[in-house]
């Protein structure tokens, strides 16, 4: 395939995870045992024919908020996390980020560019810790900025010592490499936006509105003050939408 098809979603974030665009195709997956033999040809015809509508949906949601509302939105992604196993990614080649490379550099850089009359800074997903995606995307892509996500722990394994002690060094040495990547791919001048940070993944565990993560965040901060990173988006800033009794707000 040549395009993102029904994995793709453009995302747009402002500092805040309230304002994120997504545009995002349905997976197709009513067929029966008996019509399983069609199921190949049908999907790909149906792949072709949302693979244009939801490419101009996409782009069309650049010109919608810089053009028609003027909201200025002045940095945007595509795609999220496309590096990672659990993303919703339904290409022949799943996770290829020549493929993700490829479609970005040809379809959506250009598009975005000229569907916004204010000028917008357009991110490429990236993960130092996959030796695989980062070369290939950084020296294939086209973008203006990279997008990083860094969550110190999984929701089922949180200790308050590896967040305050060890979370912060961990995530120095993977800007530390990030720019290195991005120096071997003739772009050191490029942005990194901490697209997404917070203690741990979801759900929120205890430390997602305790002191413990305010004093995380308050290294956070030194951090990208000292490596140079001047946007970022903590998640999630209002407790991931849950209930109290679920670790919400």
């Amino acid at each position: 395939m040549d395009e993102l098809g029904e994995s793709k979603f453009l995302e747009s974030q402002l500092g805040y995870r309230g304002l994120a665009i997504r545009v995002r195709c349905l997976i197709i997956s009513s067929f029966n045992a008996e019509r399983a033999t069609c199921k190949t040809a049908n999907r790909n015809r149906m792949n072709l024919r949302r693979r244009r509508t939801w490419h101009g949906k996409g782009i069309a949601w650049v010109a919608y908020a810089n053009a028609t509302q003027r909201y200025g939105v002045g940095w945007w992604t595509v795609g999220n996390e496309q590096w990672a196993p659990g993303a919703l990614d339904l290409h022949f080649h799943p996770h290829s980020p020549a493929q993700y490379a490829r479609i970005e550099a040809s379809r959506f850089y250009p598009a975005m560019k000229a569907a916004s009359p204010t000028p917008i800074n357009v991110c490429v997903g990236v993960q130092p810790r996959n030796r695989y995606w980062d070369p290939i995307v950084l020296a294939k892509a086209r973008y203006d900025c990279v997008e990083m996500h860094y969550y110190a722990q999984s929701s089922e394994n949180i200790t308050d010592t590896f967040l305050l002690q060890q979370a912060i060094p961990i995530l120095h040495g993977y800007l530390v490499k990030l720019k290195g990547e991005l120096a071997a791919a003739g772009h050191a001048a490029a942005p990194i936006y901490l697209g997404e940070i917070g203690s741990s993944t979801s759900p929120p565990g205890k430390q997602s509105q305790s002191i413990v993560q305010a004093l995380f965040a308050g290294q956070v901060i030194g951090e990208l003050i000292s490596s140079g990173v001047t946007r970022a988006t903590w998640h999630m800033g209002n407790g991931d939408c849950s209930t109290p009794s679920d670790g919400g707000e």
